[in-house]
């Protein structure tokens, strides 16, 4: 009892006891060495880690505000085996204004049966009397125009040859040539266009152009009914030379690219399956879908949607060719049947360009900056290498990471190369690419010093054998004598992701002084280590033992 009663007293008195330091110079050289190598270390990091390359003696922001504003440039011409890759469409409708018809209000735009439909062929152009050598037409445009517009083109070619053309022909109506004239009067055409972005071909007699469309759509698809006026005397239905030979294959940017606004994800279109002349009604399903091929009836219960098809079953069984039937269907027909090109359309999309514009604000510190160099002839203006602004230096300018890297303008085909992918094989099915743009700004510096770093990567992968790449489908939507149609596209290609990130920093004496004081205290980490080999695993320990601590 009284031993503990001695070893409380003990404990309590000791809580008491004040300790002091005491110095002790040891001679011992291996701990020295350690002692010094260890403050070394502690100032390396602290000068070189702390505040030269992490800047520590800054604040920061890194709550950045960015904007992103692209625009893709460069037009291409489509592969000629476009039309074979799409899917047949129905009988292009055609223009019937011929002069020795029964009567004016007989004339107008016929279309076919779209139940009937089958690949599109060139018209033979009729050949002018008494030149028995007319030219034929060789351009591969040709099978899409109405059959009236490849007589014009006819008259225009023979008629440069000395030839005069076939009275009963029709031809541009002159103020000399009044019966034709007057046969060739119209009202202003009744096409209508749902979509304001839609481009699809219109005829327009008042200004005497055919616009033709870059969706693929023959002419004739989108004639619509023209009923003669004669009440008043009009100018005559004039067709261009450059209406006529039009090339329908250049697509450009308003084609390829969507959206058009220039966001910070756009989209390049790179392949595609074109369905023109869509209409509501009744057709056979494409038997390649699963749930679409039948036997009998029994097989197409009436009202249930086919899961992956394109409309409603009607509850018939019907042939679809010669040798397979599948479920009947009310959707847009005819429905899409063709496969994706083996090769992309677009092949040329690779020399696109793309011009990158990101202005950012870090509000902490009210820093507002932009990529565009202002030495590049970009500045604040519209965007630099526009139309109506930037400098020649900006539009010649390319992106290369060690000869041009502050320039904002790049090649796809070198994006999607710096991104560890092949153009040709990626435009096929399309696929996803991310635009990294890192900003890291020293304020204290000058701001033309603070300038964005671009890194490419592929954001979705190929390894996968099912849902593959990137596509989706829309329609063009235009009516024909009161009746809705469309043309549907499946389109392939390249989406482009632009992420911005950034951090900003400014000396402040705040974390100056927090870091210089946890470097400071790391510097007695050599102390602790140096007393821990010195008083407990060198030969002498004991020795140094009875040297520091001392009871007085």
């Amino acid at each position: 009892m009284e031993e503990h009663a001695w070893t409380a007293r003990n404990l309590l008195c000791s809580f008491f006891d004040y300790k002091t330091e005491k110095f002790v110079i040891a001679h011992n050289r291996t701990v020295g060495v350690l002692f010094r190598a260890v403050q070394v270390a502690v100032l390396v990091y602290l000068i070189g880690w702390v505040f030269v390359t992490k800047k520590a003696y800054q604040e920061t922001d890194t709550s950045i505000e960015s904007s992103v504003i692209t625009r893709v440039e460069g037009a291409v011409l489509l592969g000629r085996d476009f039309a074979a890759a799409r899917p047949s469409p129905a009988r292009p409708r055609r223009l019937h204004a011929r002069p020795d018809s029964g009567g004016p209000h007989e004339r107008g735009a016929r279309r076919s049966d779209p139940d009937t439909a089958r690949p599109t062929r060139a018209p033979r152009p009729r050949a002018a009397e008494g030149d028995s050598n007319a030219t034929q037409l060789q351009q591969p445009e040709s099978r899409f125009l109405p059959e009236e517009l490849l007589k014009i083109r006819q008259q225009s070619e023979t008629k440069g040859k000395g030839a005069e053309p076939d009275s009963g022909s029709l031809r541009p109506a002159s103020r000399d040539d009044t019966p034709l004239r007057a046969d060739a009067e119209m009202k202003e055409s009744k096409v209508k266009f749902r979509d304001p972005q839609t481009d699809a071909r219109r005829f327009e007699p008042k200004e005497g152009k055919l616009k033709q469309g870059l969706d693929g759509t023959p002419p004739g698809e989108l004639v619509s009914e023209l009923q003669p006026d004669m009440t008043r005397d009009q100018p005559s239905v004039t067709l261009t030379s450059d209406a006529l030979h039009g090339d329908a294959n250049v697509w450009d940017a308003a084609d390829y690219v969507i959206p058009p606004q220039g966001e910070n994800v756009f989209f390049v279109v790179t392949n595609m399956i074109a369905t023109p002349g869509q209409w509501q009604g009744v057709c056979p399903e494409n038997p390649d879908i699963p749930g679409a091929h039948c036997s009998n009836a029994s097989d197409c219960p009436s009202g249930e949607p086919i899961a992956t098809g394109n409309g409603v079953r009607t509850g018939r069984c019907v042939a679809c060719d010669e040798t397979r039937r599948s479920c009947e269907v009310r959707a847009w027909c005819p429905v899409e049947s063709g496969s994706t090109p083996r090769h992309p359309i677009l092949a040329g999309a690779e020399n696109f360009t793309v011009f990158i514009k990101n202005s950012i604000h870090f509000p902490k510190f009210s820093f507002r900056k932009h990529n565009v160099l202002e030495n590049g002839g970009g500045g604040d203006g519209d965007g630099g290498g526009g139309d109506d602004g930037g400098g020649d230096g900006l539009q010649r300018c390319r992106y290369d990471p060690a000869r041009a890297p502050a320039c904002p303008i790049f090649r796809l085909g070198d994006l999607v190369r710096s991104a560890g992918a092949r153009f040709d094989a990626i435009a096929v099915k399309g696929g996803v690419i991310g635009v990294r743009i890192a900003w890291q700004c020293d304020l204290d510096r000058p701001p033309s010093e603070c300038m964005p770093t671009y890194a490419f990567s592929r954001l979705d992968t190929d390894a996968a054998d099912v849902a593959t790449g990137y596509n989706f489908r829309f329609g063009r939507y235009y009516q024909v004598n009161g009746v809705e149609h469309r043309t549907l596209m499946k389109v392939y290609g390249i989406r482009f992701d632009v992420m911005v990130h950034g951090k900003a920093g400014k000396f402040n004496i705040v974390p100056t002084m927090t870091n210089v004081g946890s470097g400071l205290a790391l510097l007695g980490v050599g102390v602790f280590l140096c007393d821990l080999v010195l008083l407990y695993i060198s030969k002498k320990s004991p020795f140094y033992r009875e040297r520091k601590y001392e009871e007085v």
